[in-house]
């Protein structure tokens, strides 16, 4: 990077454990106990997936992007930039938080205003915020 930070390192010890949590995760399950119909008998309690196995499989897969990364993320980015800037501007737009986005498309548009129109909209503007002043002044008894 131009800044002078650097990726952080990752720990090729910790990848082969990851790997190795995927692995049991992958193991197949005792089966549940079920009546005739396939429904659950009572006393067995939230079938289905363990709680919190989507949650570790998800940490895994972040923590092995967050490795390779950590090795080939600026090599990657700027190779993705020169030879696909349309793919590396999808990836830099999906990083952008919607909110940002909707407050800049719900923005008034300025770009159809003649410079003498745009002055005296500032000085409304301006005239607005002395007035808010005042009225805040006056209801703090200054």
């Amino acid at each position: 990077m131009s800044d002078g930070k650097t990726w952080p390192v990752a720990n090729p010890a910790n990848q082969s454990t990851q790997l190795a949590d995927v692995a049991a995760l992958a193991e197949p399950q005792p089966p549940e106990q079920r009546d005739a119909q396939g429904r659950f008998l009572s006393g067995n309690n939230g079938g289905g997936r363990k709680r919190g196995s989507r949650n570790r499989l998800t940490e895994t897969f972040i923590a092995a992007i967050e490795t390779d990364c950590a090795e080939h993320g600026p090599e990657a980015l700027a190779k993705l930039r020169n030879d696909d800037p349309a793919a590396y501007l999808r990836i830099v737009a999906s990083l952008v938080p919607r909110d940002l986005i909707l407050k800049r498309e719900q923005a008034e548009d300025y770009s159809e205003l003649s410079p003498e129109e745009i002055n005296e909209m500032m000085k409304r503007e301006h005239h607005n915020g002395m007035i808010a002043q005042w009225v805040e002044k006056a209801r703090q008894g200054r």
